[in-house]
């Protein structure tokens, strides 16, 4: 996907004051370990470049860079700067997958083969994510995420190498994919339109296979005025959730939004966010408490008008069957009650529109993801010291007299002995 973004986590990076090493995936969408971006690495190249060369600005702020407290100014590279600042791994734009990564015997191989020389302490220490860079000392990573109610959050949470802080990423994207809505002319809403229902369902595999039951549920109850997909006919491409089309949204009334996840988890992305950029009314295909969530925000839904009682079911196959007999049931009304129904709608939708574009939702979801984030590093500034006294031993039995000429071995050696006295990063005096 062509989207940039990277440009997200420039503005991540910054909003936090440049106080973590960033990690995210590249290109939009994709999940594999080795299409994770090292923020250093992408913006400064080689390991060993020294952080006295680097643009203050982009990378970690000075004041935060805990090598700081262990080395001289002139040991620390952009390596380094990975080994011991606390990780900040964005998985912020797809749901969380545990076990993907815990049991996948492809990252297993990843791992060994581009660790080969990593000791066998580390080999089993390092758990699941956190293979990205195995050689970081935290005790726990932040694990920026975007999804709440979550057994996959508890996983991460239950390795003790894991520190989740949620934020609802996809308002910033959204205002930035979505924002020629707020000022396009073409998009003309009314009660004329030729399909009620406007559904986008792209994908169906995955966390995304229950949107074929809903395809399947529609057609079984003889709904004759729903839109799949656009109405221009074309090829639906990996690009489609970063655009909206006037075209389909003038043409129809009711956005069906089906969401990547539908079981009991809140993971709401851009495609809630696009009919509400756009001034469309919708039925949220989602987890339970999808719309209340969506309340806490400012936004309003459409009750009384719409029924929304399937938000409060929690048996996924039950609250699919009550979205499509609420459509069923608005697709039965009188030409008159439609109309009316239509009318209070819009103007929810209105005011929605008005909100999504306003500083206020802005900022409260920036405070939100700055708050989640600082509590959650309160858990992770401790450092790993068998960690450290086990990368040390494997060096100076891999090679004795290299080991003994690494200019950061003493300081590394003095700290470890602070660290086995009890004492704590934010304690230590280094010999410096």
């Amino acid at each position: 996907m062509t989207v940039p973004t990277h440009n997200l986590y420039d503005f991540v990076h910054q909003v936090l004051e440049n106080k973590f090493c960033l990690a995210y995936y590249y290109p939009y969408g994709a999940k594999d370990l080795s299409s994770m971006v090292s923020y250093q690495g992408q913006n400064f190249g080689y390991s060993d470049t020294l952080y006295s060369t680097l643009d203050k600005t982009l990378t970690i702020a000075p004041n935060h860079i805990v090598a700081k407290k262990i080395l001289p100014d002139h040991l620390i590279t952009v390596g380094t700067l990975e080994e011991w600042n606390t990780r900040l791994l964005c998985h912020d734009q797809e749901p969380l997958d545990y076990n993907y990564y815990q049991k996948t015997y492809t990252f297993t191989e990843y791992y060994k083969n581009i660790n080969t020389k990593r000791t066998e302490y580390e080999h089993n220490h390092v758990k699941n994510l956190r293979i990205h860079s195995p050689g970081n000392k935290s005790k726990k990573w932040i694990l920026l995420h975007s999804e709440l109610n979550s057994d996959e959050v508890k996983k991460y949470q239950s390795t003790d190498q894991f520190a989740p802080a949620y934020w609802w990423s996809h308002v910033i994207l959204s205002l930035d994919w979505y924002r020629f809505a707020k000022s396009d002319k073409r998009l003309n809403l009314s009660t004329n339109f030729k399909k009620l229902f406007l559904l986008y369902a792209r994908d169906t595999t995955g966390t995304r296979s229950y949107r074929q039951n809903l395809i399947e549920l529609i057609a079984n109850n003889n709904l004759a005025s729903v839109q799949l997909g656009s109405f221009n006919g074309l090829p639906s491409s990996s690009n489609q959730s970063a655009e909206y089309n006037f075209q389909d949204f003038n043409q129809s009334a009711i956005s069906v939004v089906a969401e990547t996840v539908f079981d009991t988890r809140i993971h709401l992305t851009e495609k809630t966010l696009r009919p509400i950029a756009c001034g469309h009314p919708f039925i949220l295909a989602a987890g339970p408490g999808s719309l209340q969530y969506l309340k806490t925000y400012g936004f309003q839904t459409f009750s009384p008008f719409i029924d929304e009682s399937y938000d409060n079911e929690y048996n996924s196959e039950k609250r699919l069957q009550m979205i499509v007999q609420e459509m069923k049931r608005i697709e039965k009304l009188s030409e008159s009650e439609l109309e009316a129904l239509l009318i209070n709608c819009q103007r929810i939708a209105r005011y929605n529109k008005k909100h999504f574009f306003s500083p206020i939702l802005y900022k409260k979801v920036v405070e939100e993801m700055k708050t989640n984030v600082l509590t959650a590093y309160q858990h992770c500034k401790s450092i790993n010291s068998d960690f450290l006294y086990h990368a040390l031993q494997h060096r100076k039995k891999e090679n004795i007299a290299k080991y003994k000429s690494l200019p950061e071995r003493y300081y590394y050696i003095k700290f470890l002995k602070h660290l086995k006295r009890g004492g704590t990063i934010d304690d230590y005096a280094p010999p410096f």
